[in-house]
């Protein structure tokens, strides 16, 4: 079980300072939300929503926005991701590149619209589209990796 935290603090290092620093434009990999996704997968529900929601949090503690948002919607996503564990063949590589891509226009519309109260910018349609086959295309790899560091 330790090495879930590990994850989580791992993934958060090498999003902050890897994949932060090869997107200059923002359109880059958002690890720590791609592990939460395949932790729920892996693991079920209550362990994704948990996972969702901290790495959530650190990610707002971190940041200059609205504390909670990412929090409140990783643990959503760590939820309903965690409910297709034993529904489907999660490590097939298309249902992963689907399930991923979806997630994460989900994600990226629900901080649209929590960031939406408080302040105004357009809709970044093609910005969400960008960002979630990209980190779509990664997701069978981060399964198999997270699969092995998570092995009980």
């Amino acid at each position: 079980m330790i090495r879930i935290p590990l994850l989580l603090i791992t993934g958060f290092i090498a999003q902050l300072v890897i994949f932060n620093y090869l997107s200059p434009s923002g359109l880059g990999i958002n690890f720590t939300l791609l592990i939460a996704i395949q932790i729920a997968l892996i693991r079920g529900s209550y362990t994704g929503e948990l996972f969702g929601f901290f790495s959530g949090l650190i990610e707002d503690i971190f940041s200059l926005g609205v504390i909670g948002e990412r929090a409140l919607v990783r643990a959503l996503i760590g939820f309903l991701a965690g409910r297709f564990k034993g529904k489907f063949a999660v490590q097939n590589i298309f249902f992963q590149i689907f399930l991923v891509f979806f997630i994460f226009a989900f994600y990226n519309i629900s901080i649209y619209f929590i960031r939406a109260i408080f302040y105004y910018s357009p809709f970044p349609l093609k910005r969400i589209l960008l960002i979630s086959a990209l980190n779509s295309i990664i997701a069978p790899l981060v399964y198999h990796l997270v699969k092995k560091a998570s092995a009980r």
